[in-house]
């Protein structure tokens, strides 16, 4: 991963590389554009020395060959015919006129006398002969011997020609080098013969022609009007085409500039640029160095320094001596890092306290339960667990106000807190419930310790001149007897905890065996969703019948449960907890909606029956209960007089003047209400007075010893007389044997339901009993007496 400093580095490097790119590359640039143009200037310059060469000498050879044809002496010779004299006057004026080859010819073409080789057969003479049939001088080319020559050819006048002669000049490697000298240009001479193109003469350098001659033919087939450039493997030329003989033999040079030597000026700056852009590209490798370092430093402390604040680590602070932006954020990468600090710590406490009473939370009750447990293990030492509950906190919280209750939490934490010893462990779980861990502490010391706190809490507290009592109820457990694991302990003291409340003890120790009865409860609390969507739960109707005639008067709905696991739950089991968690308005409601479709259905099938479906104190606080009631009677079609809603008198206790509202709206649609269970509860006569009700049933526990226990009788005869005087109907339930049937007829009372009359049934099955019931004289026989049985009565 690449670094801020690098970064910098690269960065700065680059800018001087780029800019010392863009210079060193635009000056190089234009002096090599200046070069070519300068080379293409001095080719075109040379061009025309050139012309002007080749002009000049053109005359001047010319010149000379007149002045021997024009020598009387001479034309003498040719008049006689005196080929010695002729061929020494040749001779003579061939060398001081530096000619390579001279020819005499008659006026016929027929060659008399000549040098350098020429004869009368050479096909080259002829053809020169042959061109100079005007009295002029002519300027032409000849290839003797794969040697090229440049002929001057004039006619000897007496006065008219009487014969001719013609100097040749050869052009080799060495006239090439004196144009090249002369015109500054290198000059390369190339023939057109009737074999193609030759190269005759050349001032380059040996090894470098035949490399040329392809180019140099090439260019030379262009044909000569225009610049081109010519590369070989060593140097690269600018060339151009100028003719130097024209005629049946034309002979033109290939003047090139050395683009080496028009660059040398070029080559020398640039290698001075590159020079000096190498000693400036140093000198910024070692600014940026430098600068990096001073401006990354700072970068990479704060950097490391972030790293420790990402593990936790905010001791070690940044020290920076300057004054400038990076003083600055050093200072307040300081403050940042307090702040973090400080708030970090406030949230790694307010992550392991009690906000209000300063305690440490379930998380960190269970982080020291687990420590102190190690600890105990380790020297074997026991240890109990402690769990408390303020029972009455709610109470007092929702009559008296939070700031109350908050009170009422801290005085109980500090008592508490108070009366334990230094090493012992209090905590605050939720709400009303307090951990205590007392290391070193047996069975016997800690049911002292728990006895000893449930006593201060129970002695009360003044808060706000208000007096208050807790009833506290604590569960304990005790290490290793029922358990050697935190989440184990824990969990059997909640156990011992629930089982304090429920047995109305301050305290009470762990049994076991006891955990398995709490997860079976829990299963059932966790299951009971799930029951309500997947057909576990089946309702029997209990069928009751009319004193008076023995006409089956309506059925009871008791829930049952058939767990797929944990088979059949009896009522008395899951409903409670189903209250207890506040469940109970689910198990109402499908109650509901199944009963009232069942009735309608039997309805349809000609079978009229009041159905009885039990409500708690739960459904008798919600408001919406009418609502749902009017909405699936309304569903299934079915008058409210069809239905029986049954409370207890303890459902009444919560909130009487609430339940008595909704009891009114239930009647008031036309369902009837009976008091259940009527004789166990807490009602005063002055609330019986009050409350909505159309009928009592009395409850099971004093109809079973009818008419054997006086007792019973008196009670049950009282309460039939109270009722008919309050102008109630009564129900008597749990009827078992035919002499209490006998005798409630006898006293008035008007029905009756009972394992004596049937047991629940499913209700596929109802409808034939009834039908048998009638057929039966609507009197039990052996097909419809069942053994006597209590059965348990639920929503």
């Amino acid at each position: 991963m690449r670094t801020f400093r690098s970064k910098v580095l690269t960065l700065t490097i680059l800018v001087v590389l780029v800019s010392q790119l863009a210079t060193v590359g635009s000056v190089l640039i234009t002096a090599r554009d200046a070069s070519r143009v300068r080379a293409e200037q001095q080719l075109i310059g040379g061009g025309g020395t050139f012309k002007r060469l080749v002009h000049n000498r053109g005359q001047l050879l010319t010149q000379t060959v007149r002045t021997l044809a024009s020598d009387f002496a001479f034309k003498e010779a040719v008049a006689t015919g005196d080929t010695s004299t002729l061929a020494s006057v040749l001779e003579n004026h061939s060398r001081r006129a530096n000619a390579d080859l001279a020819v005499l010819a008659d006026a016929d073409g027929n060659l008399i006398v000549s040098t350098g080789g020429a004869t009368n057969s050479s096909p080259e003479l002829s053809v020169l002969i042959e061109t100079n049939d005007e009295p002029s001088s002519k300027r032409s080319a000849m290839i003797i011997n794969n040697q090229g020559y440049e002929m001057l050819t004039v006619p000897v006048l007496s006065p008219l020609p009487v014969a001719w002669v013609s100097m040749g000049f050869l052009i080799d490697n060495s006239l090439a080098k004196q144009m090249s000298e002369l015109a500054g240009l290198e000059t390369t001479f190339i023939a057109t013969t009737e074999d193609g193109l030759k190269l005759i003469g050349s001032s380059l350098p040996r090894e470098e022609r035949a490399l040329l001659v392809n180019a140099a033919l090439s260019f030379a087939n262009a044909g000569g009007d225009h610049d081109v450039a010519v590369q070989n493997l060593r140097k690269e030329y600018l060339s151009t085409r100028e003719d130097f003989v024209t005629g049946p033999v034309t002979v033109f040079a290939i003047l090139q500039k050395s683009m080496g030597d028009a660059m040398a000026f070029y080559e020398s700056l640039r290698t001075a640029l590159i020079q000096m852009a190498t000693l400036t590209m140093l000198c910024a490798v070692v600014c940026a160095v430098m600068l990096s370092r001073t401006v990354t430093r700072p970068v990479r402390d704060l950097l490391q320094a972030a790293r420790r604040m990402r593990v936790g680590n905010y001791s070690k602070k940044l020290k920076f001596s300057s004054r400038d932006e990076f003083g600055e954020l050093a200072n307040a990468f300081n403050d940042m890092q307090r702040s973090i600090s400080e708030r970090e710590q406030r949230i790694s406490y307010q992550a392991t306290h009690d906000g209000l009473t300063g305690l440490p939370n379930r998380l960190q009750a269970m982080d020291l339960l687990r420590k102190t447990l190690l600890k105990c293990a380790r020297i074997e030492q026991p240890m109990t667990l402690l769990i408390m509950h303020l029972q009455r906190y709610r109470e007092i919280e929702s009559s008296l106000g939070h700031e109350i209750g908050d009170e009422v939490l801290l005085q109980s934490a500090k008592r508490m807190r108070d009366s334990l010893k230094e090493k012992d462990v209090l905590a605050r779980l939720e709400g009303d419930q307090f951990l205590v861990v007392l290391p070193g502490a047996d069975r016997d010391a800690g049911l002292t310790t728990a006895e000893t706190l449930a006593r201060l809490l129970d002695s009360g507290l003044t808060i706000q001149n208000i007096n208050v009592t807790l009833d506290a109820c604590i569960g304990m457990c005790v290490y290793p007897e029922h358990g050697r694991q935190p989440d184990e302990l824990l969990r059997r003291a909640a156990v011992a905890k629930n089982d304090a409340q429920q047995s109305q003890k301050n305290v009470h120790v762990y049994q076991n065996g006891r955990e398995a009865r709490h997860v079976r409860q829990l299963a059932i609390l966790g299951d009971m969703r799930r029951a309500a969507t997947d057909n576990e739960w089946e309702l029997h109707y209990q069928p009751k019948i009319s004193l008076n005639d023995g006409s089956v008067s309506g059925a009871e709905a008791l829930l049952r449960w058939n767990h797929p696991e944990l088979g059949q739950i009896p009522p008395a089991e899951f409903v409670p907890l189903a209250e207890n968690a506040g469940n109970v308005g689910m198990l109402t409601e499908w109650v509901l909606r199944n009963s009232i479709a069942q009735a309608r259905n039997w309805q349809e099938a000609g079978l009229e029956l009041a159905v009885a479906v039990n409500l708690s104190g739960r459904d008798l606080l919600n408001d919406k209960l009418p609502y749902l009631i009017m909405q699936i009677l309304r569903d299934n079609e079915l008058d409210a007089r069809s239905m029986i809603f049954e409370i207890t008198e303890e459902a009444l206790v919560q909130d009487i003047d609430h339940a008595i509202m909704v009891l009114k709206y239930l009647r008031d649609m036309g369902a009837k209400i009976s008091m259940d269970d009527f004789g166990t509860g807490y009602s005063s006569l002055s609330q019986l007075q009050l409350l909505p009700v159309d009928e009592l049933k009395i409850d099971r526990a004093f109809i079973t010893d009818l008419p054997d226990s006086e007792a019973n009788t008196a009670i049950v005869r009282s309460v039939i007389e109270l009722a008919h005087n309050l102008g109630l109907e009564l129900v008597a339930e749990g009827v078992e044997t035919v002499a209490a049937l006998d005798w409630l007829r006898e006293h008035g009372c008007e029905r009756a339901q009972g394992f004596y009359i049937s047991k629940p049934m499913p209700a596929h099955k109802l409808k034939n009993w009834v039908d048998k019931w009638i057929d039966s004289g609507n009197k039990a026989d052996d097909s419809l007496v069942f053994l006597p049985r209590r059965p348990i009565k639920t929503p």
